[in-house]
């Protein structure tokens, strides 16, 4: 298993039953962190195998119906496929500048990025760290992405096993310092468990291993995407708007019902801790 030994890219594999996308919102670091933003979230989302390539063809659909071939130019030089990127498409960035897309072609399409996002079949499993709570009730608290990290494993691996299913797991890429300490607190997990989850429970479901790639597919010269990436990336920021202010936000409205275990999905398909 490859995997194993460093971080690696991954690629659509048949091997498993379902791949889980993950993503991230705010800053994870706890010493001298902004305390106008104490939440750390991140947001993972669960695809079945069966189910990857047709839901690929509706978002390629969405994007060629607002782009040419659903590409754009990146800064204006070279041709690039359109990224769902949630801050990019709130600051009007990029592909969705009004050099793309004027005022009205954009509303049109936040209403058919809306239905797309309802209509799709995925699982949101997210979990929020509090640092602000983290740091002031534990002396030795632990890191915000290892937390979240653990939260989201154990639900993962459980609905894996309870279903008889196998997976896989893709982070986004970050840097090779992040992804190889990321990968290390995986393996930690994978060969001795969690606090409440044994390892012989994820390395049967998790067989598919644990990958790092960015939204782009460098491989295909910036021409496709990992769209179970750009998911996760379309529910993370909402999520953690959501935790800090308790507003539902048009997006969160438009994912609520994919949480794991909703209605009653506190605690299950979104985690926030401590509480």
């Amino acid at each position: 298993m490859p995997w194993r030994e460093k971080p690696l890219k991954a690629h659509y594999r048949d091997a498993v039953d379902y791949y889980l996308f993950v993503d991230e919102s705010g800053e994870h670091i706890i010493e001298n962190f902004d305390t106008t933003k104490p939440y750390f979230t991140v947001s993972a989302v669960m695809i079945s195998k069966e189910n990857y390539p047709q839901q690929k063809h509706l978002v390629d659909s969405l994007k060629e119906k607002y782009w040419e071939n659903g590409q754009f130019k990146e800064k204006g030089k070279y041709l690039k496929k359109v990224c769902f990127v949630s801050r990019h498409i709130r600051r009007r960035q990029g592909a969705f500048s009004k050099h793309y897309l004027s005022d009205a072609q954009y509303e049109a399409f936040l209403k058919d990025l809306t239905k797309l996002m309802e209509d799709l079949d995925y699982i949101v499993i997210a979990a929020s760290i509090d640092k602000e709570k983290l740091v002031s009730k534990y002396i030795h608290p632990q890191q915000p992405y290892n937390l979240a990290m653990e939260f989201i494993l154990e639900r993962f691996s459980r609905y894996l096993h309870t279903h008889n299913a196998t997976g896989l797991i893709m982070m986004e890429a970050r840097g090779k310092r992040e992804d190889g300490a990321l990968h290390q607190l995986f393996l930690e997990f994978y060969n001795n468990g969690t606090r409440f989850f044994g390892s012989r429970y994820i390395q049967k479901t998790i067989t598919g291993g644990f990958y790092f790639n960015t939204k782009w597919k460098k491989e295909s010269k910036d021409l496709d995407t990992f769209y179970g990436l750009e998911l996760a990336d379309l529910t993370a920021h909402p999520i953690g708007h959501f935790v800090q202010t308790e507003e539902k936000s048009r997006p969160f409205n438009t994912f609520e019902k994919k949480f794991l275990g909703y209605e009653k999905y506190w605690g299950k398909g979104l985690k926030v801790f401590p509480t």
